[in-house]
């Protein structure tokens, strides 16, 4: 078993240069062109079922229209084949013969050729054992190491309720676990035999029965050992960045920044751990294939040829207009105004937003520059601020109708003309160096533009016109319809709004749950006071295809309250114990116990 991991790691060591490589360009592709292309296409299917937000009540009907089926099976199609070029490409270098001075480009000309095989007819059935394959062991890579996913939790939940679903779903794993085993050099003679998917089945089952109990033993001690490592690797990563944020960053946004932090670390840790899961058991695979086969058929010796074919210039072609069809998808999808963040788009454990109330009123003066700017530095989702008139018609940030409260004259914001408030400052006792004046719409937003969302909320109109008409020209200056929200107490303004521009996002504030307010056509979401909340609400409001923003939520068990509900935006003054307790729902045990361990003061 020793000389087995020697062999292994001084295989993958050998060929490190090109399966990096290699690698960088599969994950490139995938991250930069592919999935943003498909992420669109999935956008789509959105748009054309004339849904806004896909929840497990409208979800049924989502997926059983035919334009939703065909373009979810076109991009089922494409992940497939993406996956099966990564899988034959490193199938191909971990070949024996495989002949390592061979550009990197023959090479996935090559693996795009033996890819395509599948497409056959005859091969078909290797898009089916993928699409079985690659989500329960991505699901598996992950919910084993490293992360935590509202959906398998829910899933499970689900079927624990009923003993034959159970049943059933742990003797498909075990089935799927078995053929996975037996079905191991599939990739083997698919991609370097040239054989077909029935052939390929056939012979690895063969060679598998042979020697089944040394593959068993050397597949499962190498896996204990890989996730051991990641473990290892993931905990030293997540204590170094804990002590960290505790060293140089404040003790009350420490957690929360840790958290953020370790969110993203996260993400990229699982494409890096499930690039080299992938790598290490291929390269295992093609190391026993090339022991148990090509010796027994003397081929060892043997190169294996990637020649340059004279309808080359065709692949490349092929590829060049495949990927400028990609980088036009993105691009029409990023300038189409009517394509909303997919992750946003379904309500199916969405990761929960969270808006900063007034900015950060917690750490400045509320409604100003500086409260903006900190809440921008702390990478908080969005940020929310009022917007009234002033006696010229000038749009500043402020809440109240009088100024006694925020800069202590007793005087109507009506009664004022901008260059007359900004004799005044913003007074609070909790910020008292703080010297920040009220500041226009249009200073906010340009500090706001390409940095966070914003959420407008609609307070003193004093000229009904020029408010709107120039509300529409600051919003439409600083190009921030997908990244703006508007939201008011008074239906007739996001009545106003969604007549001026329908792709502009308009959310209804309401105190109390009474009436249909929900099925409002030109309200995108509902804002509610969290008072007012309920399971029932909640589901009523995503069954008409709307989001729940909630407000003020300002403690933990008030904010784990409205989560528990499943809203989507939190509305809140404490955004850092926001961010910690929804980050921190989403950290797997590893993760909890890390954070508990270094900030177990919190």
């Amino acid at each position: 078993m020793e000389l087995t991991l020697r062999e292994l790691f001084k295989k993958i060591w050998h060929k490190k240069r090109k399966i990096i490589l290699f690698e960088l360009i599969i994950i490139a592709f995938g991250l930069i062109l592919l999935y943003p292309a498909l992420q669109r296409l999935f956008n789509l299917s959105i748009v054309l079922s004339n849904y806004r937000f896909i929840t497990a009540e409208n979800f049924i009907s989502f997926i059983v229209k035919p334009t939703t089926i065909l373009i979810l099976l076109l991009i089922i199609i494409v992940i497939t084949l993406y996956t099966l070029m990564e899988l034959c490409g490193l199938a191909i270098i971990f070949d024996a013969r495989y002949n390592n001075d061979t550009t990197l480009l023959r090479l996935l000309k090559t693996t795009f050729m033996y890819a395509r095989r599948c497409i056959k007819p005859k091969n078909f059935l290797i898009f089916v054992f993928l699409m079985i394959n690659i989500p329960f062991f991505t699901l598996l890579l992950s919910d084993i190491s490293i992360s935590n996913f509202d959906f398998p939790q829910a899933f499970f939940k689900t079927i624990d309720d009923y003993t034959y679903i159970k049943v059933i779903f742990y003797c498909i794993t075990f089935l799927l676990i078995v053929a996975s085993i037996f079905l191991i050099f599939i990739y083997n003679f698919f991609s370097i035999e040239k054989q077909g998917f029935r052939d390929s089945c056939k012979n690895s089952i063969k060679l598998v029965k042979e020697h089944k109990l040394e593959l068993i033993k050397v597949f499962s001690i190498t896996n204990i050992v890989f996730f051991i490592s990641i473990i290892i690797i993931y905990s030293m990563i997540a204590i170094i960045v804990g002590f960290g944020s505790k060293l140089f960053i404040s003790e009350d946004q420490a957690l929360s920044s840790f958290l953020s932090i370790m969110f993203v670390v996260t993400y990229f840790s699982k494409l890096f751990f499930k690039s080299l899961f992938i790598v290490t058991n291929i390269a295992l695979a093609t190391m026993f294939f090339n022991k148990y086969y090509h010796s027994n058929k003397k081929l060892i010796i043997k190169r294996l040829k990637i020649e340059k074919k004279k309808n080359y210039h065709i692949y490349r072609r092929s590829l060049l207009v495949i990927t400028v069809i990609i980088l036009l998808i993105n691009t029409f999808s990023f300038f189409s105004k009517t394509q909303d963040n997919v992750r946003r788009a379904i309500g199916l454990g969405a990761l929960t937003e969270v808006t900063a109330h007034r900015g950060a009123s917690s750490l400045a003066p509320e409604n100003t520059l500086l409260a903006i700017e900190l809440a921008i530095d702390d990478g908080v989702d969005c940020v929310e601020v009022d917007v009234s008139q002033t006696k010229d018609g000038i749009l500043v940030l402020c809440h109240d109708t009088n100024l006694k409260r925020l800069c202590n004259i007793d005087v109507n914001l009506s009664e004022i003309t901008y260059e007359e408030l900004l004799n005044y400052y913003v007074l609070d006792e909790k910020f008292p160096q703080a010297k920040q004046t009220i500041p226009t719409l249009r200073d906010a937003l340009e500090l706001c533009d390409g940095k966070i969302k914003i959420n407008i909320e609609i307070k003193n109109i004093l000229y009904y016109d020029q408010f709107f008409d120039e509300f529409y020209e600051i919003i439409h200056e600083y190009n921030l319809d997908g990244e703006c929200y508007v939201t008011s107490f008074n239906h007739l303004y996001l009545k106003k709004i969604k007549e001026m521009d329908k792709n502009i996002r308009t959310g209804l504030t309401v105190f109390y749950s009474y009436g249909a307010y929900y099925k409002i056509s030109y309200v995108d979401f509902i804002s509610i006071n969290y008072l007012a909340l309920n399971k029932s609400i909640v589901k009523l409001i995503h069954s008409y295809g709307k989001e729940v923003h909630t407000w003020t939520p300002n403690t933990s068990n008030s904010m784990i309250y409205c989560l528990s509900y499943g809203v989507d935006n939190i509305i809140t003054d404490e955004y850092h114990l926001a961010t910690e307790i929804i980050y921190n729902e989403k950290s797997s045990f590893l993760m909890k116990k890390i954070t508990q361990l270094i900030f177990s003061n919190k």
